[in-house]
């Protein structure tokens, strides 16, 4: 029997050719709302990365010239391949690392990132606080993550994370600053 990951991943492999068609406007307005609340520099993780369409926003934004690496990770390797051709489409393979990993186990030092996003990744996790424990022990700086609605109806204790910061038709979204 399969565990809940290797469906996940699977999932993901099968859905990552259409994902942008199915999601990029939901995606989008989670990124529109997150951008005003955290500054996005030097060593940036997007845990969950997905396509990688939040670099690409952050691009259109002109939000690359405080970052001087940025790492994709996501389980799924159909994931990875979708945001291979965005990077290199957008001509970014200097500043991006793609890796295949486990939200709940980063293979990083603690604080070796400077800011961390994961949008719609932490309700999709076995151990969501583990996840959002691994996020924190990486990161410097701050971390933002989103939260499906549905999800945090659920389970409101352990999807609370750090200060609301505002929300999607789909989405909320908070932020917590190890820094301060």
């Amino acid at each position: 029997m399969a565990t809940k990951k290797q469906v996940l991943r699977l999932k993901y492999d099968i859905t990552s050719k259409d994902y942008d068609a199915i999601y990029a406007e939901e995606q989008l307005e989670k990124y529109t709302v997150s951008i005003k609340h955290i500054d996005i520099h030097n060593k940036v993780l997007d845990c969950g990365c997905g396509t990688a369409l939040f670099i690409e926003f952050l691009k259109s934004i002109g939000k690359l010239y405080n970052m001087n690496y940025y790492l994709c990770l996501d389980l799924s390797l159909g994931m990875l391949r979708q945001a291979k051709q965005r990077i290199s489409r957008l001509g970014l393979g200097f500043l991006v690392e793609l890796v295949e990993a486990d939200a709940e186990y980063l293979p990083l030092r603690d604080e070796s990132i400077d800011s961390s996003v994961s949008f719609t990744v932490i309700n999709l996790l076995e151990d969501r606080i583990k996840g959002i424990r691994e996020l924190q022990r990486v990161t410097r700086g701050c971390v933002l993550v989103s939260i499906l609605k549905l999800a945090e109806n659920l389970d409101t204790t352990s999807l609370r994370f750090g200060k609301y910061i505002g929300e999607t038709s789909k989405d909320k979204i908070f932020l917590k600053c190890n820094n301060g």
